[in-house]
C-alpha cells in the first residue's frame, strides 16, 4: 500500500514539476531567445535560416539540406521512372550516385518525369512545395480552391524558367532542361465539401482518359496517367475565433478543422485507390501526410468509437447492410470540448493525429504504398493574417521556419527518401540505419521532423500515459496536457534554429494502435460511402 502511494506522488509530483518547468521556461526563453539575436528583421529572417551545421546561410545559397534532398530525389526518380535495363543496373550505379547528382542537368532538373499531386497548393507550404518540385523537373498536380490562385501559381513556376540575359533581354532557359517535360496542372476543389473534392478526382480521370482516348500532345490533354506521390497537405486552425463561432461546420456537418485536415484527404486518397489506376501505374507510389508534433496535446480518446447510440438494437444501413458505427468526438461540430480555453488546440490536433492513424493503417493494408507523415515545425507562413508588416507577424517570422527553405525540409525527406534507407542529418553527423531495424524501440521510421527539440514530444506523452489514472486526470478531468503541450511548442517556437536535424522520430503511443486505427478508418470509410459508390 505504501509502494503504491509512494508511485503515485512522485508521478503527480513530477508532472507538476515539469508542467511548472515548461510554463516558467516558456517565459524565460521568451525573453532570451536566440531568434531575436539572430535577426530582428522579419524579411531577413525569411530569406535565411540555420543550416544543419548551425552555420546561418542565404535560400540563394547551395545549402547542404538542399544538396541532400536533391541526392534522394535522384534516387526517387531511379525507382519511380525506371526502366528494366535502368533496375538491372540499379547496384553497380548505386556508388556513383553522389557523384552523378553532381551533373548539371541532375543537379537541376532530378525530379523529371516524376508526377506529383499536392492538395493546398496555391499558399503556404503546399505553395513553395509545389515551386520547389516544378524546378527540380517534376509533373505537379496543384489541387486548391480559388481557380486564380491556381493561375497565379502556374505562372509563377513558369516564370522561374524565364531569366535575363546580359543584355537585359528576356530568354527561356536553355535547350536541354526546355526539354524537361514538366508543368502545373490546376485542379479546382474546396476541401470543406467532399462532393467538391469528389468531383476533383473525377475530373483527373476524365482528363487521363480523353489523353489516352485521342492520344494527343495538346496541352489541353496532356494528362499523366499516373501519380507517384500524393501529398496530403491542404489544412487549417480556428485559433481564436473558436471562443465565439466553436461550431464551425463543412458541408456535410462535420467538424470544420477535422474534416478539412483529415476527412477530405481520407476521401481523396480512397477514391485514387479504389476509382482510379493513378497510384496503382506508379512504379513507387508513396502518400505523404504533412502533420504536426503537436498531436501529442491529445491521447486519442477523441477518435475512438463513442458508442453514444440509445437503442438497444445497433442502427443498421439499410443501404450498404452494415451496422452504422457511432462518430469520434472528433468528428461533431466543435470537436472535443478542450475546457474551451483549449478548443481549437485540440481540434488540430485531433485532426492530425488522425493523419498519422491513417497513414499507419495504410502501411498495413497497401504494403505496396510507402505512407509516411512529416511535421514542418513552425514555419514562417501567412498564419498571421491581418497585418504581415506588424510587429507580430515579423517576429513570427524571425523565429519561424522559411516556407521557402527549411521549412520544406522534413517533408521533402518523407517525400522522396527510398524504403530501404532512412538517414539522420544533425549538426554533427550522418548516419544511415535500415528502416526494419529497431531504430525507435522498434517502431517503424515514418515520422519525420527538422529539429532535435521535437523530440521532447514523446517523452511528455510516456510521462502523460503512465497510467490510465494520470491519461485521465491531465487530458478529461484537468486541462493538464493542454497546457504542458502549449508551452512545449511555444518553447520549440523560440528554440527550433539552434537544433535543426532531419530525421525520423517517434510520435505519440496513441497513432501505434492498430484498434485505433482500425475504428477511425471504419467510420471513415462509412462517412465517405455515398461518394464511392
Amino acid at each position: 500500500m505504501s509502494t503504491t502511494t509512494t508511485t503515485t506522488t512522485t508521478t503527480t509530483t513530477s508532472i507538476i514539476v515539469a508542467l511548472l518547468a515548461i510554463v516558467v521556461g516558456g517565459g524565460i526563453v521568451a525573453l532570451i531567445s536566440p531568434s531575436f539575436w539572430i535577426s530582428h528583421d522579419g524579411t531577413t529572417a525569411t530569406n535565411s535560416f540555420w543550416m544543419m551545421d548551425g552555420s546561418r546561410q542565404n535560400n540563394n545559397d547551395n545549402d547542404r539540406w538542399e544538396v541532400e534532398t536533391i541526392q534522394y530525389a535522384h534516387r526517387f526518380r531511379k525507382r519511380a521512372v525506371a526502366r528494366e535495363e535502368e533496375e538491372e543496373e540499379e547496384e553497380e550505379e548505386k556508388e556513383d550516385d553522389d557523384d552523378r547528382t553532381t551533373n548539371e542537368t541532375m543537379m537541376i532538373t532530378p525530379l523529371q518525369d516524376v508526377v506529383v499531386l499536392i492538395t493546398g497548393a496555391t499558399s503556404g507550404i503546399g505553395k513553395e512545395l509545389a515551386l520547389w518540385m516544378f524546378s527540380k523537373g517534376a509533373t505537379v498536380i496543384a489541387m486548391g480552391r480559388s481557380t486564380t490562385k491556381l493561375e497565379q501559381l502556374k505562372q509563377q513556376a513558369e516564370n522561374q524558367l524565364v531569366v535575363v540575359n546580359n543584355n537585359n533581354n528576356i530568354e527561356r532557359l536553355d535547350e536541354e532542361e526546355e526539354e524537361v517535360n514538366r508543368r502545373i496542372i490546376p485542379i479546382v476543389s474546396d476541401f470543406t465539401d467532399l462532393t467538391s473534392v469528389a468531383n476533383a478526382v473525377h475530373t483527373m480521370k476524365k482528363k487521363s482518359q480523353q489523353q489516352t482516348m485521342e492520344s494527343s500532345s495538346s496541352s489541353d490533354y496532356d494528362f499523366p496517367d499516373h501519380i507517384d506521390i500524393v501529398v496530403c497537405n491542404a489544412g487549417i486552425h480556428l485559433g481564436l475565433s473558436t471562443f465565439w463561432d466553436p461550431y464551425q461546420v463543412t458541408q456535410q456537418g462535420y467538424d470544420l478543422v477535422f474534416g478539412v485536415n483529415y476527412l477530405s484527404h481520407f476521401l481523396l486518397t480512397e477514391l485514387l485507390l479504389d476509382k482510379t489506376t493513378f497510384l496503382e501505374r506508379s512504379n513507387y507510389p508513396r502518400i505523404v501526410h504533412v502533420t504536426s508534433t503537436f498531436h501529442f496535446a491529445v491521447d486519442g480518446s477523441d477518435l475512438q468509437q463513442q458508442h453514444t447510440t440509445t437503442t438497444t438494437t445497433p442502427v443498421v444501413d439499410s443501404v450498404h447492410e452494415q451496422i452504422k458505427l457511432d462518430p469520434p468526438t472528433a468528428s461533431l461540430p466543435g470537436g472535443s470540448h478542450g475546457f474551451v480555453v483549449s478548443r481549437s488546440q485540440r481540434q488540430y490536433a485531433n485532426s492530425k493525429l488522425a493523419q498519422i492513424l491513417h497513414a499507419r493503417y495504410y502501411q498495413r493494408k497497401y504494403p505496396n504504398i510507402t505512407s509516411y507523415t512529416a511535421c514542418p515545425s513552425w514555419v514562417g507562413t501567412q498564419i498571421i493574417q491581418a497585418h504581415q508588416d506588424s510587429l507580430e507577424a515579423r517576429i513570427f517570422r524571425s523565429m519561424a521556419f522559411p516556407a521557402n527553405g527549411y521549412g520544406l525540409s522534413s517533408i521533402l525527406r518523407s517525400m522522396l527518401v527510398t524504403d530501404t534507407t532512412t538517414t539522420t542529418t544533425t549538426t554533427t553527423t550522418t548516419a544511415t540505419t535500415d528502416n526494419n531495424n529497431n531504430n525507435n524501440n522498434g517502431l517503424k521510421d515514418d515520422f519525420f521532423i527538422n529539429n532535435k527539440l521535437s523530440m521532447a514530444g514523446p517523452m511528455l506523452d510516456d510521462m502523460l500515459t503512465k497510467h490510465p489514472w494520470i491519461r485521465k486526470l491531465t487530458y478529461q478531468w484537468l486541462p493538464i496536457r493542454d497546457a504542458m503541450m502549449f508551452c512545449a511548442a511555444m518553447v520549440l517556437l523560440h528554440w527550433q534554429r539552434v537544433a535543426p536535424s532531419v530525421e525520423p522520430s517517434r510520435s505519440s503511443k496513441a497513432s501505434y494502435d492498430p484498434q485505433l486505427q482500425d475504428e477511425l478508418y471504419q467510420w471513415s470509410r462509412q462517412a465517405i460511402q455515398e461518394w464511392l459508390d
